[in-house]
């Protein structure tokens, strides 16, 4: 995989090789990283279920057929929020909003207690084009969106896919659709019938219809 924009990077726009293992934040010690290391999993699971579904869809015919896999939406979108947190924290740097001690208490019950966000906030994916093509490495970028000392928003860009957790609603704008918390992912493909999902478990979602962000493969550049 290749990353860009990353923290641990310094903002630097040139995409790295770099190992998928990477992935694994550490923002915190050893203890509290070690507790968050289940959100790791899910998102190297995420990553590397991305990662098969479109290099698969590259062959013709798609040697796998159909597929589906199921991952934790909470542990995702905490990872997430993990990773952007670590990204914006430092001594000189760090929003006004995210050094709020209430702000902050929030955060941590969400990631270590299981306490819940305000109404509208959390991950979002945001579909525009509805179609992708396929890079020599899957690309991992980050980006966060901070406005008058107040973090709004964080990107996390995985291959095809952007995620993004939004400190408030998130209106996408320019015809896009924002999707909060999506039931998953289906990719289809042009040169295959087959659909490849990764679907996300959400425990506070039971009876609610089911919201896909679909997506379609139309060859490399």
């Amino acid at each position: 995989m290749t990353a860009s924009n990353t923290y641990w990077q310094q903002g630097n726009p040139t995409p790295t090789p770099l190992p998928v293992t990477t992935m694994g934040s550490k923002m915190l010690c050893n203890r509290h990283n070690t507790a968050l290391s289940k959100f790791d999993d899910t998102a190297l699971e995420v990553y590397q279920t991305l990662e098969r579904f479109q290099l698969s869809q590259l062959r013709h015919p798609d040697p796998y057929g159909n597929e589906f896999s199921l991952v934790s939406g909470e542990h995702f979108e905490r990872w997430i929020l993990k990773a952007l947190w670590g990204m914006t924290t430092g001594p000189k740097n760090t929003p006004a909003s995210l050094r709020d001690r209430r702000e902050q208490n929030m955060f941590m019950r969400y990631l270590f207690r299981d306490g819940l966000l305000p109404r509208g906030w959390g991950l979002y994916i945001r579909s525009l084009t509805g179609s992708f093509t396929r890079q020599s490495r899957t690309a991992m970028e980050t980006s966060v969106d901070i406005r008058d000392d107040t973090f709004l928003t964080g990107d996390m860009t995985l291959g095809a896919f952007t995620f993004t957790f939004a400190a408030g609603k998130l209106e996408a704008g320019n015809g896009a659709i924002a999707h909060h918390r999506p039931d998953g992912i289906r990719m289809f493909s042009d040169f295959n019938s087959t659909c490849k999902t990764l679907a996300f478990a959400w425990d506070y979602r039971r009876h609610e219809k089911a919201n896909f962000v679909d997506i379609k493969f139309r060859g490399n550049r």
